[in-house]
């Protein structure tokens, strides 16, 4: 269920067991997806996780991210990394308020990875309850579908055949098709750990706000990868829950607990 869409009633007569806060972004995806594009990922597969697991509660999607890297393309709204980190946290200390201590962030946005971590890290050192997170899709998808399935897989893709896909797959009456002008790679974005990385802008490369070719998304292709990451994470949720791996709580006698503002 979702809780911006139900009454004090749901909430009263559900046994919810298990959180899980959706994060976008608000930024041009070219002019074939619309600019709520990551948080329609990120809510489209925690409905569809939520459709797998008994006892979800899907909390109100965060629907700006860190985009600061999009901010020379038109209408770009950012939150700055500080803010995510805070928005999460507010949101997560709020969620563990009311009994949730199992709690988890989808992400639909490259751009707040790293703010997730922080806040992961924060909270746990904070409350000594986890923030887990499932924070990268276009990492975990070519593992999780055969081989080959994305024609024009750049590992990126902003706005290209993946994430065109997966937009088509939740929302698809919100992806114009006929506005894809082809092939916009303009280099190839790849993650290699021995490159010197370069935090730049993506208009310095994109004009039109997107790479990778949106021209091979289909509907089919995204129900296939949401459907792969949702069982995926169902698996995983089905074993903590079991296990309780995951979903450790309370400080290890070896972690000294912080001093209060008054004794630093």
């Amino acid at each position: 269920m979702e809780l911006a869409e139900i009454t004090l009633k749901e909430v009263q007569d559900g046994s919810f067991t298990t959180a899980i806060i959706p994060i976008g972004a608000c930024e041009v995806h070219g002019a074939h997806l619309p600019y709520g594009s990551d948080t329609i990922i990120a809510l489209g597969l925690a409905r569809r996780v939520a459709d797998l697991v008994p006892g979800v509660l899907i909390a109100p999607p965060i629907t700006y991210g860190m985009s600061w890297h999009h901010g020379d393309l038109p209408m770009t709204l950012s939150f700055s990394p500080d803010t995510v980190v805070s928005a999460l946290l507010d949101v997560a200390r709020s969620l563990l308020s009311h009994g949730f201590t199992q709690i988890l962030v989808i992400n639909g946005h490259d751009g707040n990875v790293s703010p997730i971590e922080i806040a992961a890290r924060k909270f746990r050192q904070e409350t000594g309850a986890n923030l887990l997170a499932f924070p990268t899709w276009w990492e975990a998808i070519p593992k999780l579908v055969p081989a080959g399935r994305f024609e024009a897989w750049d590992g990126y893709g902003h706005g290209g055949e993946a994430e065109t896909s997966l937009n088509l797959a939740a929302r698809p009456e919100l992806v114009h098709q006929e506005r894809i002008e082809g092939d916009e790679l303009f280099v190839p974005l790849e993650f290699d750990p021995l490159q010197v990385r370069y935090y730049g802008h993506f208009g310095e490369h994109s004009e039109s706000g997107y790479c990778g070719d949106a021209s091979k998304a289909s509907k089919a292709k995204g129900d296939e990868a949401i459907d792969a990451m949702a069982h995926h994470i169902a698996g995983f949720l089905q074993d903590a829950a079991q296990t309780g791996v995951g979903w450790t709580t309370g400080r290890p006698d070896w972690v000294a607990t912080p001093p209060t503002a008054s004794a630093r």
